[in-house]
């Protein structure tokens, strides 16, 4: 295994390569920086297996691997890179075989002793907790997690989940089994779906990222590390990113290590130990990537203020995220569609450089409107802000498929027929031909898999709504039958009393403002200096695009 020390970004290896060596690494480089002592390393199955570090740098621990009945178990703490081995804990067992020290994780700081060490126990499917109480200089076993018969296959791993601030539960995976996630007293919670963690991955871990949990988890048959987006039922598990591999060596005891940090940036440094191939590391992002898998690191802009469910349970908009780049505008509504009909959830849009319909004018009856755009008989429904342009997203009482209509008020009212997406998060672009927008212009991605950070995601080119640098937008999101009749869900806004139902103004009913007020849509800096003159300090910029900018 190996640690990494995040105060001086230094990476430990443990190597048995001709002898038990502890490598010290630029983090950065992989320069080799030196050794440390592995003088006074004794006893059990290998004396040298796994290392970890506190996150504040203050101590180094080294595990030996125990795999019999009379091996002691043991891990050694190390002050500093120049510092002699110390037993901190010392573990013979209960007169039973073990093994321990396949795989240690770490977490938290030794010197204000919030500091955790899980330990897993394959053959005894346990997890042992060790904790100090002395600033990281001894472990004393602080809880033992007892979990189902055969839990564990072989490199028994362990991550505790932590959400809200507590302890969730366990994180378990092993070679030739499924990952699975446990309460904190042992209790099966559920099974991760083997075609997003394969039962040939060993060490786990968990992270979070933009404010979104993740597992990372080892696959030793390509070395590489397969990242998961962890929201809602285990079920809905999606893979996020998978590394490149290693190399081709084949790996049959399945050992690998995962170290991760987070950067000051909300990114993520990735170090991957692929036993006998190598070790890299990698920088993890969360780029706009519109598959209604909100993970990106999104604005929020406006959530639903209320229970409402005036349509049921199965239809619902809980907020709406917003984001850019140099060409597109992103929304990102976290949803739910009731796929047994064909109410939908309509996105209205004020973008402040163009006129449309003002706020209080009537925006139904669109010609070549879909949807609630269309419908005639109930064509009065008003926001309280000026409209220019809307989307409509339906499931058309259809199992799998996502149907998408769009509204533009500059100019006039038209529509059009954007196209349709699956369910599953699959991207399609709209529309095919030139229309209200130019063709291809519009990204749309609908997730299912509801529970947390999933829903309707819209890319949409900035200059497809005539959008420039020094703009702003608004958004209203509400649930809507394709009759034109409104729920009482909305974001943002309360609603009370009920559906508003026909021909509603939102306006004038209370419990506005149904808007997110105005949001810049920014172009992409690509360079930004500022020289001192005198008193005086001298700005140079220059964006990706637009000339015209607000500052």
């Amino acid at each position: 295994g190996f640690a990494l020390n995040r105060a001086n970004n230094h990476l430990y290896v443990a190597s048995r390569n001709g002898g038990n060596f502890i490598k010290v690494l630029d983090a950065n480089t992989g320069a080799d920086l030196g050794d440390i002592s592995t003088t006074g390393l004794t006893g059990g199955t290998l004396v040298l297996n796994d290392m970890s570090c506190s996150w504040d740098g203050t101590k180094i621990y080294v595990s030996n691997l125990a795999a019999s009945a009379s091996d002691v178990f043991k891990i050694y703490r190390y002050d500093n890179e120049s510092a002699q081995p110390v037993v901190a804990y010392e573990f013979a067992g209960y007169g039973v075989s073990k093994r321990l020290g396949d795989n240690i994780n770490l977490i938290g700081n030794a010197s204000d002793n919030s500091m955790k060490i899980f330990v897993p126990d394959q053959t005894n499917n346990k997890i042992y907790i060790l904790g100090t109480t002395d600033q990281g200089n001894t472990l004393v076993m602080q809880d033992s997690v007892v979990l189902p018969a055969t839990t564990f296959g072989g490199a028994a791993s362990v991550a505790p989940s932590v959400r809200d601030n507590q302890l969730f539960g366990y994180y378990a995976n092993s070679s030739g089994k499924n990952a699975t996630l446990y309460t904190p007293a042992g209790v099966l919670l559920g099974t991760y779906p083997g075609g997003v963690i394969s039962t040939g991955t060993t060490t786990i871990r968990s992270f979070y990222m933009y404010g979104q949990e993740y597992i990372a988890t080892f696959q030793f048959q390509t070395h590489s590390v397969r990242l998961a987006h962890v929201v809602g039922p285990i079920q809905n598990l999606r893979s996020f990113a998978v590394t490149p591999n290693l190399g081709t060596t084949a790996n049959g005891n399945g050992t690998g290590d995962i170290e991760i940090a987070t950067r000051p940036d909300g990114k993520i440094d990735l170090y991957v130990l692929a036993t006998n191939n190598g070790l890299a590391r990698y920088t993890v992002d969360a780029p706009v990537a519109v598959n209604g898998r909100l993970n990106e690191n999104y604005t929020m802009i406006g959530t639903k203020l209320n229970s409402n469910l005036g349509f049921g349970a199965n239809i619902d908009v809980k907020n709406i995220k917003y984001g850019y780049d140099s060409h597109y505008v992103y929304l990102g509504l976290e949803s739910r569609l009731d796929r047994t009909n064909g109410n939908g959830i309509a996105i209205f849009i004020d973008v402040e450089s163009q006129t449309g319909s003002p706020a209080g004018t009537a925006l139904g009856a669109v010609p070549g409107g879909g949807h609630l755009f269309g419908d005639a008989n109930n064509s009065n429904f008003r926001a309280d802000f000026e409209v220019d342009y809307a989307f409509v997203l339906n499931p058309g009482g259809n199992d799998s498929i996502v149907y998408v209509d769009a509204a533009k008020y500059v100019g006039g009212k038209a529509g059009q027929y954007l196209g349709s997406t699956y369910n599953s998060g699959s991207v399609a672009m709209g529309p095919s031909a030139d229309g209200i927008f130019p063709a291809n212009t519009i990204m749309m991605a609908f997730d299912s898999a509801y529970g947390g950070a999933r829903g309707i995601e819209l890319g949409i080119k900035k200059s497809s709504i005539g959008a420039s640098g020094s703009d702003r937008i608004k958004v209203f999101a509400v649930v809507v039958s394709s009759t034109a009749f409104f729920s009482d869900v909305t974001v943002p806004g309360n609603v009370t009393g009920g559906n508003p139902g026909f021909n509603v103004n939102f306006g004038t009913i209370s419990g506005g403002p149904y808007n997110t007020g105005l949001h810049i849509v920014p172009v992409e800096l690509t360079s930004f200096t500022a020289k001192a003159d005198g008193k005086n300090v001298i700005l140079n910029w220059a964006t990706a695009s637009e000339l015209n900018n607000k500052g």
